[in-house]
Order: C-alpha cells, then structure tokens, then sequence
C-alpha cells in the first residue's frame, strides 16, 4: 500500500509488475511478470482494501489465484482483465517477492 501512495506522489502514470524469475517463482508472478498496469489500479485496489469490512471482502478484492481462478488468470494475458480480477499488485501468495514499479511518469 505504501508503494502505491508513493507512485501517486510520483505522478507516475503506469506501473510495472516485477518478479524475481528464479526457481521459487509462483506461475502466477511469472506469468505477470512485465505486465504494465495503470496506477488507478493499484489506487482502486488499495482504496478498496482499507475500505474493507471484513477478511472475506478483502480476499475478494485482493485474491490469492488457486485452483480454476489462478487457471483463469493464467489463460488471461491482458492487463486490464487481470486488474478486473484483482490480480495487479502483490503479494498474491504467501512469501510473495514481486514488486511494482514506475514505468511511466
């Protein structure tokens, strides 16, 4: 949440989904690894998250893609259906190692 805030101070327009790409990377950090998002994402995403009532709408905002939903992420190459899924900022996993960065101001 704080990286988010810290994009927005920037001004930065878009931002950038990076994973380690070693052994120990999830399928899903890989897949969206390279994958540029607009920041309003990452403000919608984080604002809907404080927002939140309970745990269960947190994990509908911000999912951890298992089973059939990480299939569908999987099979889903666009940035803006990923985001649609709540799949656009880390963690996404336990002992997740993405980050985001700016990719353009």
């Amino acid at each position: 949440m704080g990286t988010t805030q810290a994009l927005i101070e920037a001004e930065a327009k878009t931002y950038e989904f990076l994973s380690v790409n070693d052994e120990r990377t999830s399928e899903i950090c890989r897949h969206l690894d390279g994958k540029v998002f607009k920041v309003d994402v990452a403000r919608d995403i984080r604002d809907r998250l404080l927002n939140s009532k309970s745990p269960e709408d947190a994990k509908e905002i911000t999912p951890w893609p298992t089973g059939e939903y990480l299939q569908e992420a999987l099979s889903t190459s666009s940035a803006n259906d990923l985001a649609a899924m709540g799949i656009a900022v880390p963690p996404l996993h336990f002992h997740c190692r993405s980050e985001i960065v700016v990719a353009k101001f």
